[in-house]
């Protein structure tokens, strides 16, 4: 009766395993109701924190009922009495089911690239990146100076946007840690056609030189650092010991891999020497096509004014735009 003992205990874990779950989930709960959120809000945050309860138990419950060891060796043995008897067959067998592994996982790639997951903004066809380029470096960042004259003359983006990664020490009560950020100009989420989920977004002028300091932050700082709390607007955190006033939550789907897993987005209200000259490449450009105007019109446009500016900056890098699609080469690597 061995075999029913097991099966009695393994029950008995998987009822342990699942009340242990359960109260894990209610004392988040709890904990989310007393810093202010409802019944119904807290636990929608705690089942988004702590994952799928049912798939974690179903899991849990198919490591308890793996096999033996001893069948494990049996079966392996019986595969290799058939392999030498028949190696032929088996080479065969084994390249036909890499080759499908292989071109299955490279169709799933295609469709989860084109049609699963969609970049996570407003019409994104109409997006495209803009950088600088030359004979050594087809893609380059932007100097600033360069993003300034080309959002100021041309005629073929309703908008153009740069952004910049950067790094900030964050101080809490608990101390301090560096924390992964981005820094962009005011219109960057707008050309993106993403809006917050709660407060606003970066209002026109409050990215110039000089202006205030403020931050949008990542859904997911939201819910680890300020426990998903609606009174999030309007506090202030310490990044490199100065206050920044949270204006807004961005989306959850919102993410931009060159930015890595960036928490906190301030505009750029403030630029180094180097970043002030044309010869300091920094910044990744973002810009959205105007209605009706094509690629190949925005590019011939891009072209005139890399004439125009390099007769009046020599030295500088040469212009380049480039299709909307590269965005997503670009999401990929991080996700935020």
């Amino acid at each position: 009766m061995n075999w029913s003992r097991q099966l009695f205990s393994r029950r008995r874990h998987l009822d342990e395993l699942s009340e242990s779950i359960r109260e894990h989930l209610e004392e988040k709960v709890a904990d989310l109701m007393d810093r202010g959120m409802t019944r119904k809000e807290a636990e929608r945050t705690a089942r988004q924190e702590f994952g799928n309860v049912t798939l974690i138990e179903q899991r849990s419950r198919e490591v308890w009922q793996w096999p033996t060891l001893e069948s494990i060796v049996a079966d392996l043995r019986y595969t290799l009495r058939q392999l030498c008897r028949a190696p032929g067959f088996a080479v065969t067998a084994i390249v036909v089911l890499a080759l499908g592994i292989g071109a299955s996982v490279a169709i799933f790639a295609f469709v989860d690239a084109a049609l699963l997951e969609p970049l996570p903004y407003a019409d994104p066809n109409r997006l495209m990146a803009v950088n600088e380029s030359s004979a050594e470096a087809p893609l380059w960042p932007l100097a600033y100076p360069d993003f300034v004259d080309w959002q100021r003359m041309n005629k073929s983006l309703s908008s153009l946007d740069v952004f910049a990664g950067a790094g900030y020490l964050l101080r809490t009560r608990d101390g301090a840690e560096p924390v992964t950020a981005g820094r962009v100009s005011g219109g960057f989420f707008r050309t993106l056609g993403l809006r917050p989920i709660l407060g606003r977004d970066f209002a026109a002028g409050e990215d110039r030189l000089g202006g205030p300091n403020l931050t949008l932050i990542s859904y997911g700082a939201w819910l680890h650092r300020f426990g998903g709390r609606k009174d999030v607007v309007g506090q202030t955190v310490s990044l490199d010991n100065t206050g920044y006033t949270i204006l807004g939550v961005l989306p959850r789907s919102f993410s931009f891999a060159l930015a890595g897993n960036a928490e906190f987005w301030v505009p750029i209200n403030t630029l180094s020497p180097h970043e002030q000259t044309r010869n300091f490449f920094n910044f990744f450009g973002v810009g959205r096509l105007r209605g009706g105007v094509s690629r190949q019109t925005a590019q011939a446009e891009m072209t005139a004014i890399e004439k125009q500016l390099q007769k009046q900056y020599p030295n500088q890098g040469r212009s380049r735009i480039t299709a909307g699609d590269r965005l997503r080469e670009r999401r990929e690597p991080g996700a935020g």
